[in-house]
């Protein structure tokens, strides 16, 4: 049986789309079958899709998802695309029993199988907790009106047993979550969805999901990790610092970078400036001597302000 794979992109998230697959094939073993849901992809991207990847062991299946009917899924918040809903249409239009889903801005180092052998054992959606929001954001847990014993997990990666989730009816619930109440939802439809999902969540292990505030500079995970090569099996690189900018600092921004070099041509993998490198530089300061002086200069009295100003003049957008 093949792997039922998901992702939702959109033609600006085709190249990392693509470095999120391939590193995907090249760490599993069992066959593929990738279903793209989008909006409306352009035949340029699908075709480039499908002359990289299709094989004997990979297929790939496109899937166009009208949301013109709400307008609340019409549109992204912040650096969150409008593609991020698309993963609450995936138990409509397969009809598999389960499915992973991916987000697009991951790194695939370990073997899916492993993740798939689990499905069975998912009562719904299995998925690894947050830890940003559920140690540093209670008040929005309450907000949503989650319990404190309440676990919030990250729906970037999601080990999804679609029978479940049809006969529960997640999705709708989802969606009337994002209709009744849209300034709640911080996190769009991962709020909507932890919110649909209380009670019906298979807690996965963190190496399934290591985010970017899992490697923050003060944990030392991202020390551990990087000497001895694990454990994590699908590093995420959560909210607006991606590693396609130059400013960003996360600590496996070179790994993913060398990996893309692989299979994107010049032009898609040289990296814009970040529009926010105080933000990146705060959260990784201890993995790059950049960010080791620039927090010894924040920390001296007076300057922050000149340092903000001078940074933004050198962005780019």
């Amino acid at each position: 049986m093949r792997i039922q794979l998901c992702f939702g992109i959109d033609d600006n998230y085709v190249p990392p789309f693509i470095v999120a697959l391939d590193s995907v094939r090249r760490n599993t073993n069992e066959p593929l079958a990738v279903h793209i849901l989008h909006l409306e992809l352009s035949s340029k991207a699908q075709k480039r899709i499908l002359n990289e990847f299709c094989s004997s062991t990979l297929s790939v299946q496109f899937h166009q998802i009208n949301n013109d009917s709400n307008p609340h899924l019409q549109s992204g918040k912040g650096y969150i695309s409008a593609s991020t809903y698309l993963r609450l249409s995936i138990p409509k239009i397969l009809e598999e029993p389960y499915a992973i889903y991916l987000d697009a801005d991951i790194l695939v180092t370990g073997n899916l199988g492993a993740l798939w052998a689990q499905r069975t054992q998912i009562e719904t959606s299995g998925a690894v907790a947050d830890g940003y929001v559920n140690k540093r954001l209670k008040d929005h847990l309450c907000n949503l009106g989650l319990s404190p014993e309440d676990t919030y997990i990250n729906s970037g990666v999601q080990l999804m047993n679609l029978a479940s989730w049809r006969a529960l009816n997640i999705s709708q619930k989802a969606i009337d979550f994002l209709c009744d109440y849209p300034d709640k939802s911080r996190y769009a439809d991962q709020d909507a969805g932890n919110v649909a999902l209380r009670q019906h969540l298979t807690l996965l292990d963190p190496q399934w999901n290591t985010t970017s505030w899992d490697l923050r500079a003060s944990t030392g995970l991202a020390d551990r990790l990087l000497a001895t090569g694990g454990p994590t099996k699908i590093v995420h690189f959560t909210g607006p610092d991606k590693p396609w900018k130059l400013y960003c600092l996360h600590p496996y921004r070179h790994v993913y970078r060398k990996h893309a070099m692989k299979v994107l041509p010049y032009r898609e993998w040289t990296w814009r400036l970040s529009k926010a490198p105080i933000r990146e530089i705060t959260l990784y300061s201890k993995h790059t001597w950049l960010g080791q002086a620039v927090k010894r200069l924040l920390a001296t009295a007076g300057l922050l302000p000149v340092i903000k100003r001078l940074l933004l003049k050198t962005s780019l957008t």
